[in-house]
């Protein structure tokens, strides 16, 4: 009864969020979702410009007749660029020639006379093969000849086949064909000739009304399996005139960037398709969409202070005991620091797979948490979250747990066996937060998600009734506890028409937005290469999935603004221990390296969350297949290197926040990282290209005002302390410093120490601070300056003309004064 009191007393209406919700904020839908169409055969042409990549326009079949029809593929229809004479004067041809196989023309015989017809080609050229259609009612030979010049033939062949559509092929020539002649030997009646000169094209093209601006341009396309054809983009801004944009690749049926080197006014985009001679090929566009040049994941943000420091920004995924693939005890009783204990020395983070059916037999029934803890769950009675859970806190983890459930597979519950979702889910997340919350329960879980991927098996309703229920639920329980949704991304809207499931305007509303602390996404560097197979690219590479986050950014900053941005999985696969080798694994110091510029760049974005997956590799060799070789330890619970490399992070940085940005282009990233208050305490530079790219560069910047480089390191997992590194030198305000794919941290000093000027306003400055062989004063003026010790002895006069650098490599360790008349300002000594 009183901890129901209490419960009525803490809770409070949901605060209000945006003016006005707008599902699709996160989404930069491209310029052809508006814009007009058409293809070379007008069919089904819409599938390639509805923003959906599972929809499609096809081509018809040039071959082996479907070419006859075309103005651009047949160079006879309708006489149209030929002139056509026979032996017979006056006789209309015309149907000879319409594409039609059923209209004949009679060409009477003459007798002890052939009888013909001459197709001059107004325009003489090579051409690839004819088809041609007669019937005869007495024994006639029928012959087909190319002329090449005037009384120069090549026989094509003779005709055998009564009322039968033959193809005869053209030899490889270089000189262009003049006339293509019917010679007979008797009458015989012509149903149809056609002929084509080049390979048939088929097209489609987007009109998008207006010149744009365009950068990017995605396709989804195919011609066939092992097909020798060809594919290109074209634009244009008249549709007149085209230029080849990019070749594609006929055989690759995935999504397609090209990235145009510079952007182009264009008005029209075309994919051509080169088609082989082979009887019923086709081809297939799924989708052509254009951008501008920053695409589907629009434009950066401005920086921004980070609100927490790196520590509290690093997490790691793990799931009950730590030890996948392995009994626990047996691996304690060798190692009793595995686990949580292990892992607090690196994040400060732990996201639990807390899977809903070890809870509940059925999504309708209570959980007994207390119960679970003393007896064990329903469905796993080995299972005690109480002893699980402080573990980890005790540890010194802030404990997520992502409550597992999905509609489809493994611990699932499908739609039909939850009879109250909305009830269900709200008893849950209400019995959840009081045992477990930091106000009235045991204060070992922080956070909750409502899921982790249920994106197949539930519709984008019946997610939002579980999410609503459970976060209400825990909310009003313990608004202390956090909730978030599961994993979901806001860039593609079509994303809820394919397998997918997972569009976060379709799976989040302003009902449910009130409960919710922020948002939650997975982020993985994939791409496909222009083999058609998936890869794992560096953290900055552009259009991976990982730049979903700005996306998500967008979506947050419109519907719930001030709301946290968690990414609750993200990583890479990585050789250390156990060899990787399917085709998203990267090098053991790519794993390392890409882990450290990563988290970087998550902070200056300002996700306030990141947890690493997984905590180990979860197969041994040689099963290398994906996710399995994304650990911080590999199978055997050996630390990797890019274990080493989070260790570094919090020795060199793990207190630090991301102040601003110096520099974030092609060529360099470097951040300002400092204390709470944005004091600059170190610089952190890479280039931003693979890991594997050994080469480095010398770059210089500007130094920070009055502060000096004193030591640096590089951070490639290597120590758990990082390596050393080169200082970077400092002339006249400028920093020269060597940088490569692996990040350098460099440490400043502090700011100077500025004497307290009097009524003249002049200011003396003294660094950097501590000093170790180099001090910098500066004063307005020629002035001269002493250096005493702590018991007032002269240990140095220099004459300041503005600024002078002084030696103090010989002095002691200690504090030390310096004096310009009245003022006054004081530095530490280090040895060197």
């Amino acid at each position: 009864m009183f901890k129901s009191l209490l419960l009525l007393l803490t809770i409070s209406a949901p605060l209000a969020l945006s003016a006005q919700w707008n599902p699709d904020a996160g989404a930069i839908l491209p310029y052809s979702v508006t814009a007009a169409h058409a293809s070379s055969n007008n069919s089904n042409v819409g599938g390639a410009f509805d923003g959906n990549f599972n929809t499609n326009w096809e081509s018809t079949a040039p071959m082996p007749s479907g070419y006859r029809t075309r103005l651009d593929q047949n160079l006879l229809l309708n006489q149209n660029g030929v002139t056509v004479t026979s032996s017979a004067n006056g006789l209309d041809l015309q149907p000879a020639t319409d594409g039609n196989t059923d209209t004949p023309v009679g060409m009477p015989s003459s007798p002890g006379v052939n009888t013909w017809v001459n197709f001059h080609l107004n325009t003489p050229q090579p051409l690839l093969l004819a088809n041609a259609k007669f019937a005869y009612s007495d024994p006639v030979v029928i012959s087909l000849y190319a002329f090449t010049a005037p009384g120069d033939s090549i026989l094509l062949g003779t005709y055998s086949s009564n009322y039968t559509s033959v193809r005869y092929d053209f030899p490889t020539l270089s000189t262009p064909v003049t006339d293509l002649k019917i010679w007979a030997t008797g009458g015989f009646a012509v149903f149809e000739v056609s002929v084509l000169a080049t390979l048939p094209k088929e097209s489609v093209t987007l009109d998008l009304g207006s010149l744009r601006n365009i950068g990017i341009v995605e396709t989804r396309q195919w011609t066939g399996e092992g097909i020798n054809a060809a594919a290109t983009l074209l634009g244009s801004v008249d549709s007149l005139n085209w230029v080849v944009l990019a070749n594609l690749n006929p055989s690759s049926q995935s999504k397609v960037t090209t990235h145009l080197p510079t952007p182009m006014l264009l008005r029209y985009l075309r994919t051509e398709h080169t088609l082989p001679l082979v009887d019923y090929q086709r081809c297939y566009v799924w989708e052509i969409d254009a951008y501008d040049q920053y695409g589907w994941q629009g434009t950066i943000p401005p920086p921004a202070p980070s609100k927490v420091n790196l520590r509290q920004l690093l997490g790691v995924n793990s799931i009950w005991h730590w030890a996948y693939g392995w009994d626990f005890d047996s691996i304690q009783a060798v190692n009793p620091n595995i686990g949580a204990q292990e892992f607090s020395a690196i994040v400060s983070q732990g996201r639990s797979y807390h899977n809903l059916v070890w809870d509940v037999s059925d999504p309708d029934q209570n959980p007994d948490f207390p119960g679970i803890s003393q007896h064990g769950g329903l469905n796993a009675p080995w299972l005690n979250w109480d002893d699980e859970y402080s573990t980890w806190h005790n540890a010194g983890l802030n404990v997520q747990a992502t409550i597992q459930f999905t509609g489809t597979g493994d611990y699932s519950f499908p739609p039909e066996v939850w009879d109250t979702p909305y009830a269900s889910a709200y008893q849950y997340g209400r019995e959840f937060a009081l045992h477990f919350g930091p106000t009235y329960g045991t204060g070992t879980v922080a956070a909750m998600e409502v899921g982790n991927e249920p994106w197949t098996g539930y519709s984008a309703e019946f997610y939002r009734e579980i999410l609503w229920g459970m976060a209400r639920g825990v909310k009003e329980a313990d608004p202390a506890m956090e909730v978030f949704p599961c994993a979901l991304q806001a860039a593609y809207p079509q994303a809820e028409n394919e397998y997918y499931k997972h569009y976060m305007g379709a799976r989040i509303s302003d009902r449910e937005a009130p409960f919710l602390d922020g948002i939650n996404l997975h982020l993985y560097n994939f791409y496909q290469d222009e083999n058609d197979i998936r890869r794992s690219g560096h953290p900055e590479k552009p259009f991976t999935q990982f730049w979903e986050i700005l996306n998500g950014i967008r979506f947050r900053d419109t519907n719930m603004p001030g709301k946290k941005i968690y990414v609750t999985e993200w990583g890479w696969d990585g050789d250390g221990g156990e060899e990787c080798t399917h085709s998203e694994c990267v090098s053991e110091k790519a794993q390392s390296v890409y882990a450290v510029r990563e988290a970087l760049l998550m902070m200056r974005l300002g996700v306030e969350r990141a947890h690493w997956f997984f905590h180990k590799n979860t197969s041994p060799d040689p099963w290398s297949s994906i996710f399995s070789r994304s650990g911080l330890q590999d199978y055997y619970f050996q630390q990797k290197n890019c274990f080493h490399a989070f260790e570094a992070m919090n020795v060199l940085l793990g207190s630090r926040y991301f102040i601003n940005t110096i520099q974030e282009d092609s060529t360099a990233y470097i951040y300002q990282m400092g204390d709470e208050v944005g004091n600059i305490t170190h610089l952190v530079a890479w280039r931003p290209m693979d890991a594997d790219t050994n080469s480095s560069i010398t770059i210089t910047v500007p130094a920070p005002e009055d502060q000096v480089p004193i030591e640096a390191w590089h951070i490639e997992g290597l120590s758990s302390t990082g390596e050393a590194a080169a200082v970077p030198t400092l002339s006249a305000g400028q920093m020269t410093m060597s940088i490569s794919t692996t990040p350098l941290v460099i440490q400043l000093s502090a700011p100077a120490a500025i004497a307290t000027p009097d009524v003249d306003g002049l200011v003396l400055k003294v660094y950097p601070n501590p000093a170790s062989s180099v001090l910098y004063i500066e004063f307005p003026g020629n002035k001269d300056a002493e250096i005493v010790n702590v018991l007032g002895q002269l240990v140095r006069s220099v004459t300041v003309q503005g600024a002078a650098v002084v030696d103090i490599s010989d002095l002691k360790t200690g504090v030390y004064w310096v004096k310009i008349g009245d003022r006054v300002g004081s530095f530490v000594k280090l040895c060197d």
